[in-house]
Formats: structure tokens, sequence, C-alpha cells
């Protein structure tokens, strides 16, 4: 009977510590991704059923707050809990709101810590990862691989069969409808250009799902709101699909951007650097105090002052003094010409970047051009 009684108790504890465990943060669970001002705070008010333009209220750091501007609001990883669309009679669900990717690169680095930390040791499973791009990133931009990169990194590679990517801003008012439709993109060629770009750099066999849910639509405008339902359903399909296979935590590790690398290898250099000024200037200083020593023990006679040299056939020679600042010379003129050369890749980068933001307006305003000739020529 005693064991019976304890066998009892036991089972009764460990269902208590997994309905607790469940109730901290209930399934399924989402977490958002994404650059910086992309809209991922706006997006997890808008599954929790508050407004898209919330201020943050209680929480912390900056944590669903959102503001226009290009600035970063969300300073660290958080998570809130509530019914699905905020409607009382639906399932309750978990939202991890993230900071945004692409800011100053300490601070990111700080970011991703706390991310991993907080992923390993509090959420420890996550059903979804909603990677969040605007919908004029229609190309895949080396800051954009560059955060990519990054997750796939740092969660490893099966993680992107958990993930969903959402395009934001993508309003259904005809205006705008008509405006993409014109220069030729739809939602399946956006879906069609990123899924053959990710599959070929991440090396994935299947295309990721795609959702374009517009926080910002209008309410009074029918087909936007259908648009909008249509498109937070599927996300919601999406992750009830993934409920018995979550993302387990355990493995994560911290990951630094190849920009953050090349950052602190330009610094090391510079620390490099400076160190070696210092010790020319140190040997300087040598050099001169021994001139200035033997010319003063040649006058007080204490040293025979040095013979002529003979003329050398050989012009262009130097002394050993000469020779060894020459090495020193050379050698920190090598580690400034590294530290150019890494400065000079990452304005490449940066350079590439606007090349193709320039690119996709020029094929914009093509498109209109020849809207607008074929607009005269029916007129005509």
């Amino acid at each position: 009977m005693v064991r019976i009684v304890s066998f009892l108790v036991v089972v009764w504890s460990f269902s208590e510590d997994k309905l607790c465990y469940c109730q901290k943060y209930p399934d399924p669970r989402f977490v958002v991704l994404g650059s910086t001002g992309v809209g991922k705070s706006s997006l997890a008010n808008v599954l929790v059923g508050r407004p898209h333009n919330y201020d943050g209220g209680i929480f912390r750091k900056g944590c669903f707050k959102v503001q226009s501007g290009s600035e970063a609001v969300t300073k660290t990883t958080c998570a809130d809990k509530a019914h699905w669309m905020g409607n009382s009679s639906a399932p309750r669900f978990t939202v991890v709101d993230t900071p945004g990717f692409g800011e100053a690169i300490r601070e990111e680095n700080v970011h991703v810590e706390n991310m991993v930390s907080r992923f390993k040791n509090d959420l420890q499973y996550i059903h979804v990862f909603i990677i969040l791009f605007k919908q004029t990133d229609n190309r895949m931009t080396s800051a954009l691989w560059n955060m990519l990169n990054m997750f796939q990194t740092m969660f490893g590679p099966d993680f992107w069969r958990n993930a969903i990517l959402e395009a934001t801003h993508w309003s259904y008012s005809p205006r705008l409808t008509r405006i993409r439709e014109d220069g030729g993109m739809t939602e399946d060629v956006w879906s069609k250009q990123f899924n053959e770009r990710l599959r070929k750099d991440f090396k994935f066999d299947f295309d990721l799902p795609v959702v374009f849910i517009d926080t910002f639509h209008n309410r009074q405008n029918t087909r936007e709101v259908q648009k909008f339902q249509q498109n937070v359903e599927t996300l919601w399909q999406f992750a009830q699909k993934r409920l018995d296979s979550p993302f387990r935590c355990k493995d994560i590790q911290i990951a630094l951007s190849d920009i953050s690398l090349l950052t602190d290898k330009v610094k090391d250099l510079k620390e490099e650097n400076e160190r070696k000024t210092r010790e020319i200037e140190s040997l300087s200083k040598t050099v001169v105090v021994y001139n200035q020593t033997v010319q003063e023990n040649i006058r007080q006679g204490n040293i025979a002052p040095p013979m002529p040299e003979p003329v050398s056939s050989c012009e262009g020679s130097f002394s050993t003094a000469e020779f060894i600042l020459f090495i020193i010379g050379a050698f920190v003129l090598g580690i400034l010409g590294t530290s150019f050369v890494l400065m000079w890749i990452m304005n490449l980068r940066r350079i590439s970047e606007k090349d193709e933001d320039s690119s996709d307006s020029d094929e914009e305003n093509e498109v209109k051009r020849r809207g607008s000739q074929e607009v005269n020529e029916n007129n005509i």
C-alpha cells in the first residue's frame, strides 16, 4: 500500500511540473527573427491581439514596442503568451520578440548571447521561426545573407524545417497590388526567388512556406481583411503541423557574423600596429641615447673616435642601424596594408548593397516607362 501511494505521489508531481511548464510557455511557440525595422514587434503584437503600433506597455527594454524610424527599439529577447489573435475562445500560444540584426556589431553580439541563453535555458524548444523580410527585399543582399548565415550557424541546418518566411508591408490595396503586378512581382514570384537563393546558398532541398501578413492593412477594405486572415491562418496551420516536431534548443551555439569577425580582426591589427609603433619609438630613443653616450665618451677621450670607413664601390649601402629600422618599417607597413585590405573588403560589401538597390530602382523605372509607352500607343 505504501509503495502504491509513493508511486502515485511521484506521478502526480511529474504531471504537475509538466503542467506548470506548459502553462509558463503554452504551445505552439513562435520566434520572430529579422533585421532592424522590418516589423518584428508589429507582427508579434498583432498575433496576440494588440494594435500593430503598440507602445510596449509594461514590457522592458523596448520589447514589443513599435515606433517609426530605422533605429532599433527592441534591445533584448522577450516572450509573451496570449490567445491567438486576442480571441479568448482561441488556443493560447507563445510569441518571442527578438532584437533586430544589422545594428552596431558589439550590440549585435550581446543580442546573440542573450538570445541563445534564453532559448536554451528558458524556452528549451521552438515550433516556428518566422523570418521577416520587407516586401521590397526581392533580392538577397549581402546584409540579408549574412544574417541568415548567422542563424544557420547558430541553430544548425535543421532549423530550416521549422522556418517560415514573412514578407512584411505587402499591401493588398488595389493601387499597390497593380504597381507590383505591373513590375512583374507577385506572391509566387517573390516566394520562388527567395527559395531558389536559399536552397542554393544554405544547401537544403525543400521550399520554405511564405506568408504575406500586412499588419498595417486597411480594416475597412474587405479584400485586405480577407487576405490578412488567410495568411494568418496559413501561419497557424504551419505551427500546428510542427507541434509534434519542435526544434530543440539544447545544441544551439553562440555565433558571430562575418562582419563581426572582420571587425575583430581589424581591431586586433590596429592594436598590434600601435604596439609595434610604441616599440619603434622606444628603439629610436635608445639609439639616440646610445649615440649621445658615444659622442660624450669621444669628447672626454675615453674612447677613440671611429676610423673613417674605406670607400665602398657599392653605392647605396646601409648601416646596421639603418637596416634594422628598414626591417621594422617594412613590418609596420605590412600590418597597415593588411588593415587597408580588410577595410576595402567591407566597403565592397556596402557598395554591392547600394548597387543592388540601384539596380532594383532602374528595373522599376524601366517597367513604368514601358507601361507608359504602351498606354500612349493604345491611346493613339
